[in-house]
């Protein structure tokens, strides 16, 4: 564990690949031979294991390291529901270019998390209590503690990329990596994991809301609503330039998103007085090196695991 003593991007990305494998293997045993069990829990044991071994390995006090003893004000909460509703224009625009560019739907999984649930609660704590708490003690908790040599910017979009990587799912991959790049920001500018776990709560439960929105029309009038029907993606034949327009509405959209969310976090950082971090790395330091490049190995094999 000495490796890990000097919190920088390095050792935070030595963390990540370590973690990360633990939890892809995890993901395959309980796949293998517990998958009607705990496959709606698995984080409990791929991801929360490790990480408080980690934590109790180091000897680090747990609850100031994940930034779990800094509050929000009133001010900041604000700031990160605007940031949630903004980043409905991030999504609309990412998913959609991913879902031409790649033919892969952006929402397979949570549909596949739905059609395995007994129940609306049991899908609100797989999907709204468990991944929110436990993804954000292990990237914006532990893993982000480590990134203190480089800016804000640098430290956000890294580890947004590891919280697209973690998702494994192609399709998962651009969204999970903007938002992540999101509650990044809000976790280091407000010094408290409280924030990253508030929006992500958001837009999780969101998605919980919608689905069973979706099952409970569809229960009271089965003859007009079938909700595989509303959620599955069709393949509709368009021409050249009515794909190209959607692809630039987008875009647009897209990009009309990524300024908003840099004016409202732009806005916190001189609200709760953030000091900005100068890098003492370089944009190719931090993306070109051995563990990043493992982590791209590992997850491009998966991928092709999974849809081949």
């Amino acid at each position: 564990m000495n490796m890990f003593e000097s919190k920088n991007h390095r050792s935070g990305l030595w963390l990540f690949l370590m973690l990360f494998i633990v939890f892809v293997t995890g993901n395959l045993i309980i796949g293998a031979f517990f998958y009607e069990k705990f496959a709606l829990y698995h984080q409990l044991v791929d991801v929360l294991i490790p990480t408080l071994v980690y934590l109790i390995a180091t000897r680090q006090p747990i609850i100031s390291t994940l930034k779990l003893n800094v509050g929000l004000s009133g001010k900041s909460i604000w700031r990160i529901f605007q940031l949630f509703l903004i980043s409905f224009l991030i999504k609309y625009g990412v998913n959609y270019l991913v879902a031409v560019f790649t033919k892969v739907d952006s929402g397979e999984v949570t549909m596949r998390v739905f059609e395995m649930v007994p129940s609306l609660w049991v899908f609100f704590i797989a999907v709204a209590v468990i991944p929110v708490i436990l993804e954000e003690v292990f990237i914006r908790g532990v893993i982000l503690d480590h990134f203190r040599d480089v800016s804000l910017l640098q430290a956000s979009i890294a580890t947004g990329v590891l919280f697209g990587l973690m998702h494994i799912d192609l399709g998962q991959f651009g969204y999970a990596t903007a938002l992540g790049i999101i509650m990044a920001a809000i976790v280091m500018i407000t010094g408290s994991l409280w924030g990253g776990i508030l929006f992500h709560f958001f837009n999780n439960f969101t998605s919980f809301v919608v689905l069973a929105a979706f099952q409970k029309m569809s229960e009271a009038f089965p003859e007009l609503f079938d909700i595989q029907e509303v959620m599955e993606v069709q393949a509709v034949e368009s021409s050249f330039s009515d794909n190209l327009i959607m692809i630039i509405i987008a875009m647009l959209v897209l990009l009309v998103g990524i300024y908003m969310s840099v004016r409202y976090i732009k806005k916190m950082i001189v609200e709760n007085n953030y000091e900005m971090p100068e890098s003492r790395v370089s944009w190719v330091g931090l993306f070109v090196n051995m563990p990043m490049g493992i982590l791209l190995a590992i997850y491009i094999g998966l991928n092709v695991v999974i849809y081949r």
